[in-house]
């Protein structure tokens, strides 16, 4: 059965100029005509979806080189939530910690510090980014009593920025530089929008917060190192909506092409900002900086995007490619010299696959050559069929055109599926509730 949605989706970040931005700005960035990006993503959706295509988004992994910095940020400002599976890292100041956001993570092992070239977008309750924006402003510990860490993002890379709403005095968004680079924008939930969360945690949402907007993620009771009860608190914010990364000219089509084999999702090629090149370019121009896929019922009303930077009108065409009913990824062209000597770091990201479309896609992977082991982690490993089933996930590092094998990117990704024990999300993800 489906229910009727109204699912919000954020994108378009700043990439290279808002990284920039965040890290040394003062005032708002300039603005200018926008391009609108229509007609994407029109069917709901329903349980059909659930059979096929990307069901989940769940983590962003990057590297840092010490805990305290990270704590400070991730828990003490932003309000995500320590996972109690790696709490026991928490308190031994090393080794791997999980930071909760909602039913998402960020995973952050020690090691060289990683940067995503692009953004993470995560979504917040209007009160809880009003915490947020109070938390940055004081840079203060507000929800713990590890005063030592007060300090800790002196000498770094952490910044951030406001940006109001055109014309009004309401946030639009707020712009974070974690203290090793990675940029986050935060944006505030739009009215009759979905949470990222499941049901279940919704449930347990109004008994630890007292109805608050924040998550909890209920994985922690369910696995076996981990004792009933031990999810540890809920985040302030509701999760990652989507990771949008900066990519060379020419590429994008071919990205989306390869979403659209590799894992059956929806995915598409949109015009760039100012350009009017790619298929979905319009002429008109907007104040919005995010946009939304308002769905409701059996409307259908597409996707619709705009963006207002200068350096938004600078950058070409991007492949947008749909994680579940709230969640995306994006892949936006940019001409930039630095961006095309950059080399690749390791960071990688998470999704979950229907058991069917995981096993296809495995095959397909293999058949092409891409499936790959990753020497640096001692599990995970599969490199064949058999071992991907057994372990219900495996890992490809590199995005090919499926029509003339050219490498186009390269992000590693950790697939399982969705019988896997970490999977957070109710099975029908046609039933998220409306909040």
């Amino acid at each position: 059965m489906s229910r009727r949605l109204a699912l919000v989706s954020v994108f378009l970040a700043p990439y290279a100029a808002g990284a920039a931005d965040a890290a040394g700005a003062s005032g708002a960035t300039s603005t200018g005509p926008a391009a609108h990006y229509e007609t994407l993503f029109k069917s709901p959706w329903n349980e059909d979806n659930n059979k096929h295509g990307l069901q989940h988004l769940e983590h962003v992994n990057v590297c840092i080189p010490s805990h305290d910095p990270a704590k400070h940020l991730y828990y003490d400002i932003l309000g995500f939530a320590p996972d109690a599976r790696r709490a026991h890292n928490i308190g031994k100041g090393s080794g791997t910690i999980w930071a909760n956001i909602g039913s998402t993570q960020i995973h952050l092992p020690e090691g060289e510090p990683q940067v995503v070239p692009g953004t993470i977008g995560l979504v917040y309750g209007s009160s809880d980014l009003a915490e947020v924006i109070a938390r940055l402003t004081e840079n203060a510990i507000t929800n713990g009593n590890e005063n030592n860490r007060k300090n800790a993002l002196e000498g770094t890379k952490f910044a951030w920025r406001e940006e109001k709403e055109e014309g009004g005095e309401e946030t639009g968004y707020v712009d974070v530089t974690c203290p090793y680079g990675n940029v986050y924008r935060l944006h505030k939930r739009k009215p009759s929008s979905s949470t990222i969360a499941p049901e279940a945690t919704q449930a347990a949402t109004t008994t630890d917060r007292g109805g608050g907007g924040g998550a909890l993620d209920p994985r922690g009771g369910r696995l076996p190192n981990v004792p009933a009860g031990g999810q540890g608190s809920s985040s302030l914010g509701l999760g990652i909506s989507y990771v949008s990364f900066r990519v060379r000219p020419g590429t994008a089509a071919g990205i989306a092409r390869f979403y659209r084999e590799l894992f059956g999702a929806e995915a598409q090629e949109m015009g760039g900002g100012g350009s009017g090149d790619g298929d979905g370019g319009g002429g008109s121009s907007s104040g919005e900086d995010v946009c939304s896929v308002t769905q409701e019922g059996d409307s259908g009303k597409g996707l619709r995007c705009s963006t207002a930077t200068e350096a938004d009108k600078r950058r070409g065409t991007a492949a947008v490619v749909r994680v579940g009913p709230v969640q995306h990824l994006a892949f936006v062209e940019e001409e930039d010299e630095a961006l095309l000597q950059q080399e690749y770091d390791g960071h990688h990201i998470c999704v979950y696959l229907p058991e069917e479309g995981f096993r296809r896609s495995f095959e397909e992977a293999e058949r092409r050559g891409l499936v790959f082991v990753n020497p640096r982690r001692n599990f995970g490993k599969a490199d064949t069929l058999e071992k991907a089933l057994e372990e219900k996930q495996y890992r490809i590092k590199d995005l090919v055109d499926p029509a003339t094998g050219e490498l186009l990117h390269v992000l590693e990704h950790e697939i399982r599926s969705i019988s896997h024990p970490s999977y957070p999300v109710a099975r029908d993800l046609s039933a998220h509730t409306p909040m």
